[in-house]
């Protein structure tokens, strides 16, 4: 376009606000997803050293849900899985918060480093948690 555009303000805000509000198009694991996402205490995930990267529902086993986090140092990925097959998305989600309740020595997590080569686990790992190997092998 060569010329501007002016919008009314109130109006603009509220169809944001409308298509912001609107969920119909989600898949329930996009609504577990979002609901995830929206209810994790960002601050108290923070303090205990990680933050969620994406949660998902599971490629290799869609019967899973997957909640991905990232150690605040950068230097590992963590993946949380929750059984999702057949429940509904905030049934799914409540278990997520139910897990992240607990110490993370206590989830059952697996993880990668992200610097190659690096053999250490992550500092909250707990003694189940198994290395997880990503891509080419």
């Amino acid at each position: 376009m060569r010329h501007g555009v002016t919008f009314n303000a109130e109006q603009y805000d509220a169809e944001v606000a409308r298509v912001a509000a609107d969920h119909s198009w989600e898949r329930p694991q996009d609504t577990t997803a979002r609901l995830v996402i929206e209810g994790a205490e960002a601050a108290a995930l923070a303090d205990r050293g990680h933050r969620i990267s994406w949660a998902a529902a599971d490629y290799r086993d869609p019967s899973l849900f997957v909640v991905s986090f990232m150690t605040t140092d950068n230097n590992f990925q963590v993946f949380v899985r929750v059984p999702r097959d057949g429940r509904d998305p905030d049934s799914v989600a409540k278990d997520v918060f139910g897990l992240l309740r607990k110490q993370p020595s206590k989830w059952p997590a697996t993880f990668h480093s992200i610097q190659p080569k690096v053999t250490a686990r992550p500092s909250m790992a707990g003694w189940r948690w198994k290395r997880e190997h990503i891509g080419i092998r």
